[in-house]
Order: C-alpha cells, then structure tokens, then sequence
C-alpha cells in the first residue's frame, strides 16, 4: 500500500493590498482528501511522486500559484496528464469526433422547436446562430458553452494542463497521457447521439441553472476538497448513473496500473480533473 500524504491546502487568493497570493497549507491528516495536490511514497518507491486535481478549464485569476506547482513538477522526471497534450497528432485525432456522421445535421435529431430554443442559447452565448453548428457533435457544442466567456466569467480562460505542457516544454520533462482522444469519445459515444442533442436542448429551456450550475463547480474547485467535488458532480450526474461510472469510476480502475507502472519507473507529476480523485474508487483509494 502507497502512502499519500496531503501535501498542502493550497489555500486560494489571498487579497493583499489587491494582489492574489497563494500560501501553502501545513501538512493535513493522511486521511483527509480536503486539499488539490498529494505526495505519493511507499511501496518500493525510491523518489515521491505527486497527483494533482485539477479543473480543466478557469479563469486565469483563480488559478493556482504555477509558481508553486513548478516547484513540485521540478522534483519529478516526467509529467503525467489524462492526454498526451504535446502529441502533435491529438489535434488532427480531436477533428474527427467534431462532427456528426456524414450526411446528419442537427434537424435528424431536434424538432424545430427545439432547434429554435437551442438557436437562442448559442445566440446569446457563443454569438453565432445554430446553423453555424448543424453539423457539429452536440457533445462538443455543450463543451463550447462550458469554455464560453458568459458561463466562465472571464475571458480568455487559463488551463492548468496547457501551463504544464508549457512548463514540461521548458523544463524538459517529457509528458504522457493516460488515455488517448478516441478513448475518450469512445466514452462519449456510448450514450446515442440524440441523447446529447436533448442534453443540449434542456441546457437550452434552462440556461441559468446551466450557469448556476457551472460556477458553483467552480466555486467548490476553489474549497480545494476532493470529496465535495466529487459529491458535487456525482449531484450533477444523479440521473446518469452508467454514464457517470464509465467518466468517473471505471477510468479511475483504468490508470492506476498505468500510474504505479510509470511512478515505480522514474517519479511523475499527475495532474487529473479533481473529481477523478475523491470517491470509493477516487485516484487516491485506488492507490491506496
């Protein structure tokens, strides 16, 4: 059994004299999960490794010292991400998932007064009427409206996983991924198509518990407890059980033996969305 120390809190944005400042907590009690970032040791580990949640996209005043973070990436030999972000070919993979199957459009699977409704909801927040979107994968039209300026409140939005390619590019600390895109959307997809096209919808008859929804995710991100984001998006989730086991859960079972592999190999800096890390089958159980 490994050994995962709470490193720190990370304890965010403290306002002095209207600067952010970060702080590091002391360490907590082994058997909290209420931080972002953890030390791994023990069984047979010759160096500590360290897993960080993170939240894929937000905004750049809320994000964590990188400072700090450096830090710790600078104690490892290798950056360990869910993908392989400085693989030239992940964008040219991504593209294929973008749009529907050939000859579909949006109308094979909205009526038109649904269409209408999700015609106001892209007008109003991604500023483009939906026939700019017809023949796009509803999954990746929501994903816009996660990252749009009007559900961020910020504009442009930071990324943790950018700032460590970045950072692994400068530091020369080679970057892994854990899964590829395909799997990913192989995930996806295992729900129909007209299953997301009326998740769109209902975003659509519903915008500001849509937005209420995602800041408040934002907001508990910044609790820096796993377990709540965890609880938080299990809460978000609630009517989609098998959905929410193969993004959550079943991922989880599938890294671990790709992290212990890779940790007993040469130390690594992870950095997973936070809600992989809390759960009974949380990053973190699962390697304890």
């Amino acid at each position: 059994m490994k050994n995962i120390k709470l490193l720190t809190a990370l304890l965010f944005l403290l306002l002095v004299n209207a600067t952010n400042q970060f702080v590091f907590a002391k360490d907590k009690p082994e058997v909290a999960n209420n931080a972002l970032l953890f030390e791994v040791t023990g069984n047979g580990l010759e160096k500590p490794s360290y897993i960080f949640g993170t939240i894929h996209i937000v905004c750049k005043q809320d994000m964590f010292s990188l400072e700090k973070l450096g830090g710790f990436v600078d104690k490892t030999e290798q950056i360990i991400l869910e993908l392989d972000m400085d693989d030239p070919e992940m964008l040219e993979e991504y593209t294929k998932y973008v749009n529907l199957p050939e000859g579909k459009t949006l109308k094979d699977y909205l009526d038109e007064k649904q269409l209408a409704k999700v015609n106001k909801l892209t007008m109003n927040v991604l500023g483009s009427p939906i026939d700019n979107f017809m023949k796009m994968h509803p999954f990746i039209i929501q994903s816009n409206l996660y990252v749009s300026p009007q559900t961020m409140g910020c504009t442009p939005p930071g990324s943790y996983e950018i700032s460590l390619v970045q950072m692994g590019s400068a530091k020369k600390k080679p970057i892994e991924g854990l899964e590829t895109i395909a799997m990913q959307m192989n995930l996806v997809n295992k729900s129909s198509i007209k299953k997301h096209a009326l998740d769109l919808f209902k975003i659509a008859e519903d915008r500001e518990k849509f937005f209420n929804e995602t800041r408040k995710l934002f907001e508990i991100y910044k609790t820096q407890d796993t377990d709540k984001i965890y609880d938080f998006s299990i809460l978000m989730l609630k009517d989609e059980t098998s959905y929410f086991e193969n993004m959550l859960d079943e991922r989880n079972k599938d890294w671990i033996p790709k992290i212990e592999k890779a940790i007993k190999e040469k130390p690594a800096f992870i950095a997973v969305g936070a809600a992989h890390l809390g759960g009974k089958f949380g990053v973190l159980n699962l390697l304890r």
